[in-house]
């Protein structure tokens, strides 16, 4: 009997060894960032760069909502979180939107515990959808007053110190030590994410990588900062063509053509067609719309839209288009001789229709022309005589 007990117990002690320790820790998941404070004022959500940072205190999200207006249910919307002081990309989600105004809620935790943010660090929400000519339009409801300590309202980098979207985060403090990656949820295209190795163990986060991780976040950062023009649609008549266009569009010579994009906001924005250089301003929305005159551009031939900042040698190409006319390959100057050339031939038919008419008109009335021309001399021959 003891041999056994002593067996048994060898045996147990033994599988304890493999037996992994289950932490059993409950963490209590509360709101970290916030700005509540609900006003009419929205901004049309789209792709125009708007975003709001946040400088959280715990260092795990497990949840995000944004005030939305005008929701449409069903469509797609797609949140990104950004490290800004790292240079990197927390998360990226997506999912179809609840309908009409309220809180949209990205819930991060399913299997996992959420993902691992650093406390102290400059963080970013953005939010895009996809674009919408008729309502509802998705919009993101902003306050102002600055209602939101931590962060403020931006569009790409421009920052508006005043306003803040209505936003909150969730989550937790996990303690030092306690961080089981095996509870985080990894975003599979981020390297800041600690990830284990084939022992488990930890390969550190994106502070403990090489310089070249660290040049990639320098790349990040310097792209948020260099401005972005996008193409939204072109115009052409009544129809339309929404961004990316694909191949060469192409329009009549009397048709108007009217094109609309995003930039950065209260900007003067060049746009370049063939020889012509057009400016158009930018509104506090960060939509630009141009509608160029078309009578000096060349007629079939390629012609390719670039717009550019003013004073700025960064060039974005928009699309190509070609005009076709009936009076293909002719110049201005042809036309205007042309045009000389129509009056002149005019001038000269209504004479020759005239002189026709006096020609009738002689050989109708003849015998009265002559007359009265007899009797017009011989009334002057009397006169002469009686004096």
């Amino acid at each position: 009997m003891q041999k056994f007990i002593a067996r048994l117990f060898v045996t147990l002690f033994s599988l304890s060894l493999f037996v992994p320790i289950l932490n059993t820790k409950a963490y209590d998941i509360t709101v970290d960032q916030q700005n509540t404070t609900i006003s009419q004022a929205s901004i049309v959500i789209y792709n125009y760069g708007h975003n709001q940072t946040f400088t959280p205190t715990y260092n795990v999200l497990t949840s995000l909502q944004v005030y939305l207006k005008d929701r449409r249910a069903g469509s797609n919307i797609t949140l990104t979180v950004k490290d800004d002081t790292a240079g990197t990309t927390v998360l990226t989600a997506g999912q179809r939107m609840d309908d009409g105004t309220g809180w949209e809620v990205f819930n991060f935790v399913g299997d996992a515990l959420g993902y691992v943010i650093v406390p102290g660090h400059q963080h970013s929400i953005w939010l895009e959808t996809a674009y919408y000519s008729t309502s509802p339009v998705p919009q993101w409801v902003r306050s102002s007053n600055d209602t939101y300590a931590g962060g403020t309202r931006r569009q790409n980098s421009t920052v508006y110190s005043d306003d803040d979207f209505a936003f909150a985060t969730f989550g937790y403090l996990m303690d030092d030590g306690e961080e089981d990656e095996g509870d985080v949820t990894p975003d599979p295209d981020d390297g800041s994410q600690p990830t284990p190795d084939e022992n488990g163990q930890d390969q550190g986060t994106a502070d403990d990588q090489s310089t070249g991780a660290e040049e990639d976040a320098a790349a990040e950062q310097t792209a948020q900062i260099d401005p972005t023009i996008s193409l939204v649609k072109v115009q052409i008549g009544d129809e339309t063509h929404l961004a990316p266009i694909e191949g060469i569009l192409s329009l009549d010579s009397d048709e108007t053509l009217t094109i609309s994009g995003t930039a950065t906001m209260n900007s003067i924005l060049q746009v370049t067609i063939g020889d012509e250089l057009f400016e158009t301003l930018v509104n506090e929305e960060g939509v630009w719309t141009l509608s160029p005159e078309l009578d000096n551009l060349e007629t079939g031939i390629e012609l390719t839209v670039i717009a550019s900042y003013k004073d700025s040698e960064l060039e974005t190409s928009l699309f190509q288009f070609t005009i076709s006319s009936s009076d293909t390959g002719t110049s201005t100057s042809d036309k205007e001789s042309n045009t000389l050339l129509t009056i002149v031939l005019i001038f000269l038919a209504v004479l020759f229709v005239l002189a026709i008419l006096l020609a009738i008109c002689y050989v109708v009335f003849k015998k009265e022309i002559k007359a009265l021309y007899k009797k017009y001399f011989t009334a002057k021959k009397n006169a002469k005589t009686a004096n």
